[in-house]
């Protein structure tokens, strides 16, 4: 509520005029009033100061939820709904009133600061659909004429609020018209978007509808013979908190389905992963894992190194088939994954051939216990096998605290060389060597 007093007048007066020279505004005119006391001391306008600043309140509240979304999800349309929650706040503000009760401005600076909320808000509006539409709901070439339409809003504000003298016969029409074409726009974009099975602009259809029938009904108010102009403002302060209520919900919605896609996705990418390193018939770790954690597995104490190869496995699967063979192999996964994890690492390198990286004393000893345990695993759970299935097994024991710890590549060579050894010696054994490793300033 814009005031200004009036002189001081005469008891004896009998009228009061009062002429308002090249109003820029017709509706305001249309609703100013004589009051013998300033109206802001009634009780009804406190009331109706609460209700605004409620109002104002519900504005910005999306605003703040608005930032705090963009922290868990960095998407564009949560930004732009936080510049149309605060441009409606800043509208509200002083389209109320509310600016008077804290501040005195002046009327144009009042009149060219609530040209350019609306402005800006309109534009806020058209980012945000653009933005908040998926992509393949809406035309491209009316999701660029929404970024036209928001530079065409700001541009025509700009110009109403600079209040140039030669625009002075039309006063608010020139908005209203000038706005008309943005409004057209915004319309078939979300028409476009509802016939294209937007999910996103259901909300945005039930949040504007209010607003747009102000518009239309302002804009009628001028275009049409014999009418007043008005600002519809009832039905202007409504379709606020409808478009403020209903964007929010939508928006929340659209923040939490693609966070739950977010989270699926990322869920999808640590499974393939997990598979990239993993060997999905036994579950040990592949060649890949074991590069991956060696250096690891080697800092905490894993300094021995086990290369096993199951015997005569062509023949296993030449004439009980590879089905059984993938089973031998699961069942020898599982007997090398018995040992407490804690001391012992198993992986699969490819083929029939495993590997153990072993911690602690008595490798050796707990190496071929593992080895022997083959056999025992795999004859409980197939009876097909008319044999005992055996492995040969190379194991390099190197000392823990060596000054210049040995690399995979020298460990696994050696592991491989016993390895080859054992099974050209007969099968079914273990070769191991026992390394020392000196300091070569000792």
């Amino acid at each position: 509520m814009i005031s200004a007093r009036l002189p001081a007048i005469d008891p004896q007066a009998k009228a009061i005029f009062v002429i308002i020279d090249k109003p820029l505004h017709e509706a305001s005119i249309l609703g100013a009033h004589l009051h013998s006391s300033h109206p802001s001391a009634s009780p009804e306008h406190r009331v109706l100061m609460l209700y605004f600043a409620v109002l104002f309140g519900l504005m910005l509240v999306p605003f703040i939820f608005d930032l705090v979304y963009w922290s868990a999800l960095k998407e564009k349309f949560l930004l732009w709904h936080a510049a149309l929650a605060l441009s409606f706040a800043a509208l509200v503000f002083l389209r109320s009133g509310l600016i008077v009760e804290f501040f005195n401005p002046s009327l144009d600076t009042w009149r060219a600061l609530l040209i350019m909320s609306a402005g800006i808000a309109i534009a806020a509006a058209n980012m945000f659909t653009r933005a908040f539409v998926e992509r393949n709901c809406l035309h491209p070439w009316l999701r660029a004429a929404l970024l036209c339409g928001a530079i065409w809003a700001v541009f025509i504000s700009s110009i109403h609020a600079m209040s140039l003298p030669w625009l002075h016969p039309l006063g608010s029409a020139f908005h209203t018209y000038g706005m008309a074409p943005v409004l057209v726009i915004f319309i078939c974009a979300m028409a476009d978007a509802f016939a294209r099975g937007s999910g996103a602009v259901r909300f945005q259809l039930i949040g504007w509808i209010p607003l747009v029938g102000a518009f239309i009904l302002q804009l009628l108010s001028y275009v049409l013979p014999f009418s007043n102009p008005t600002d519809a403002l009832p039905l202007f302060y409504i379709g606020v908190f409808f478009q403020a209520s209903f964007t929010a919900i939508g928006v929340a919605e659209r923040f939490i389905t693609l966070r739950r896609e977010r989270d699926s996705a990322m869920v999808r990418v640590d499974e393939l992963g997990s598979l990239s390193v993993k060997d999905p018939m036994t579950g040990l770790l592949n060649r890949r894992g074991l590069a991956e954690q060696f250096d690891s597995l080697q800092s905490k104490g894993f300094s021995s190194l086990a290369l096993l190869d199951i015997d005569h496995f062509k023949r296993i699967n030449d004439k009980f088939g590879h089905s059984l063979g993938d089973r031998v192999l699961t069942l020898v996964g599982a007997a090398l994954s018995s040992e407490r994890a804690q001391n012992t690492a198993a992986f699969r390198m490819g083929g029939e051939e495993f590997l153990l990286m072993m911690r602690g004393p008595k490798a050796l000893e707990r190496a071929e216990r593992l080895r022997t345990a083959i056999s025992r695993h795999v004859a409980c759970h197939i009876a097909e096998i008319d044999g005992p299935v055996t492995a040969s097994m190379g194991l390099v024991i190197a000392p823990h605290n060596a000054p210049v710890p040995m690399s995979l590549n020298d460990l696994y060579s050696r592991a491989d060389k016993l390895l080859y050894e054992a099974k050209a010696t007969g099968r079914d054994r273990c070769l191991h060597e026992r390394m020392t490793l000196f300091d070569k300033q000792s």
